[in-house]
C-alpha cells in the first residue's frame, strides 16, 4: 500500500477510503487491464519459474471444468460461467476460423450473429496489438456488448462477449477459456468444427494438423508464422520450439502437391522434430536427418526448400542452414537478402555431405523473414511478374510497424493482393522479431 501510494501521488488513508479493503483494489487494478501495449507487455513478460503466485481465485478452475464437464460442451459451460458474473444478461463466446477471416460462434444465444468478420488475425488468431482495432470493430456492430479475448501467450483464439457490466472477472474468465478450449481440443473436434468455414480434404487436414500456433512468445523475441493453403496443399509447414538452450525455427516448401506430397513432408517435419532431441544439434545436423528421411520415402522423391534456424536470445545470435532458393530476408526499415546464396535443396543428387551453417548477431530492430515462393513467386494478373522481394519491401516501406504479427499480416495481404486470382501455391511466413537490444556488432 505504501508503494502504491506514494506511485499514485496520495496519502494512504485517501487510498483506503476509496476502495473498502486490499481485495476490492487488487480486483480494479486487474480490471483495468490493456490488450496493447504498456503494463499489458510487462504482465505477459516471460518470467522464471516459481515466481509466480495467485492473488485472487480465477471465475473458473481448468481443472475443474475438464474433469467435470464433457469437452464437447466445454463452449456451454464457458458461456454459462459468463452469465454467472454480476450485472451479465447474456453472453456468447465465438473462435477465429482458419483463414483468419471472421470470428465464429461457437456457443450462446442466437440474438449474437453467428459470424462476425474481421480483417486482423494471423490465421486463427488475433495478435494482442490488434485486439483494441477488433473490440472496437464489435462494438461498432453490438455496442452493448463487453469483448474479452480468449488470450493464451500473447495471442487470442476468438473472444467471449457479453452484455452487461464488464466484470473485473470477465477478463480472468476469458482466460480460463482459452486455456481450457486449449485443452479440450485434444479431446473433441467441436472447436475445429466451429473454425472449418469450408470443406478441406484429407490433405488439408493432414497439412492443418502439422501446424502449431501462429503467433508465439518465444525467448527474447515474438514469433508470427502463417501458412496459406492453395486450393490442393502442396505439404509446406513451418515449426518451432522454444528450449533452455536455444529456440528451434524451420519452414519448408515442398515439390508437388496433393495427399502423397503432404505425407511425405509430415514425415520430413518428423525429422526435424527428432532431430532437435539428440545431444549436440545443429541445423545442419537437422537438415541432414531431413534430407535422408526424404530419400528413404521414395526412388524418386520430391525435392523441398527449407531453412533450419536456432536462435540464442542471450547472444541475439541467429545459425541457420537454407537449402532450396526461399533464403530468409532481413527487415530493418529496408528488405533485403540475408546471408550468402542457398544451397541445393532436400532431396537433390547434389546435396551436400557438409553443409554451410551461417550466422548473424541481430541489432535492435532488426527483423528476420522466412518467406516461400508461394509469397515470392505469386504472379500479378496483367504482365506475370512476381512478387518478389520487392514486394515484400514495398509491404513495409513507409508504415510504422514493429510486431511481428503486424509484419507478416502487411505482407501477406500485399501478396494475396497482387493477384486477384486464387492461391496456386501454398503461402508460407514466419518473422522473427527479437525484444532482447544488443549492441554487439554482427558477425
Amino acid at each position: 500500500m505504501a508503494a502504491i501510494s506514494e506511485a499514485a501521488g496520495l496519502g494512504r488513508n485517501t487510498i483506503y477510503r476509496h476502495f473498502p479493503n486490499r481485495d476490492a483494489m487488487i480486483a480494479a487494478v486487474r480490471g483495468d487491464s490493456s490488450d496493447a501495449s504498456g503494463p499489458a507487455e510487462e504482465r505477459d513478460r516471460l518470467r522464471p519459474a516459481g515466481e509466480l503466485a495467485n492473488v485472487s481465485p480465477t471465475p473458473m478452475s481448468v481443472w475443474d471444468v475438464l474433469n467435470k464437464v464433457a469437452p464437447f460442451q466445454l463452449g456451454v459451460q464457458i458461456v454459462a460461467e459468463a452469465q454467472r458474473l454480476p450485472g451479465v444478461s447474456a453472453a456468447a463466446l465465438y473462435l477465429v476460423d482458419l483463414d483468419g477471416l471472421s470470428l465464429q460462434r461457437m456457443a450462446g444465444p442466437e440474438s449474437f450473429p453467428k459470424t462476425l468478420e474481421i480483417q486482423l488475425a494471423v490465421g486463427p488468431e488475433i495478435d494482442r496489438h490488434a485486439m483494441p482495432r477488433v473490440r472496437a470493430d464489435i462494438q461498432a456492430l453490438m455496442p452493448a456488448v463487453s469483448v474479452a479475448p480468449l488470450d493464451l501467450r500473447g495471442r487470442a483464439m476468438g473472444v467471449l462477449l457479453v452484455v452487461g457490466s464488464d466484470s473485473p472477472g470477465l477478463r480472468e474468465l476469458a482466460q480460463e477459456a482459452a486455456a481450457a478450449l486449449a485443452v479440450a481440443e485434444q479431446f473433441t473436434g467441436v472447436p475445429g468444427r466451429v473454425r472449418r468455414t469450408r470443406e478441406t480434404s484429407p490433405a488439408a487436414e493432414l497439412q492443418q494438423s502439422l501446424l502449431p500456433p501462429r503467433i508465439v512468445r518465444i525467448g527474447g523475441a515474438m514469433l508470427a508464422a502463417n501458412l496459406i493453403p492453395s486450393d490442393q496443399a502442396f505439404g509446406d509447414w513451418f515449426d518451432y520450439t522454444d528450449d533452455p538452450e536455444q529456440s528451434w525455427l524451420g519452414i519448408l516448401d515442398m515439390q508437388g502437391r496433393g495427399l502423397r506430397s503432404t505425407a511425405i513432408s509430415a514425415a520430413v517435419m518428423a525429422a526435424f522434430r527428432a532431430a532437435r532431441y539428440r545431444e549436440g544439434a545443429t541445423p545442419a545436423t537437422a537438415t541432414h536427418l531431413m534430407h535422408e528421411t526424404l530419400l528413404a520415402l521414395s526412388d524418386h522423391p520430391p525435392t523441398a526448400s527449407a531453412t533450419i534456424a536456432t536462435w540464442n536470445s542471450a547472444t541475439s545470435l541467429l545459425h541457420w542452414v537454407t537449402c532450396g532458393d526461399n533464403v530468409p530476408l532481413l527487415y530493418d526499415g529496408d528488405v533485403q537478402p540475408l546471408g550468402k546464396d542457398a544451397q541445393p535443396r532436400l532431396g537433390a543428387p547434389e546435396f551436400p555431405k557438409q553443409l554451410r551453417i551461417q550466422s548473424r548477431r541481430l541489432r535492435p530492430g532488426e527483423r528476420v523473414l522466412f518467406v516461400s515462393d508461394g509469397i515470392t513467386g505469386r504472379l500479378d494478373d496483367v504482365g506475370g511478374q512476381p512478387f518478389g522481394i520487392d514486394g515484400v519491401a514495398a509491404a513495409l516501406r513507409g508504415r510504422v510497424i514493429s510486431s511481428a504479427a503486424e509484419i507478416l499480416r502487411a505482407i501477406q495481404d500485399a501478396a494475396l493482393a497482387h493477384s486477384i486470382g486464387p492461391v496456386t501455391d501454398d503461402a508460407t511466413l514466419m518473422v522473427l522479431a527479437p525484444n532482447a537490444p544488443t549492441d554487439a556488432p554482427a558477425v
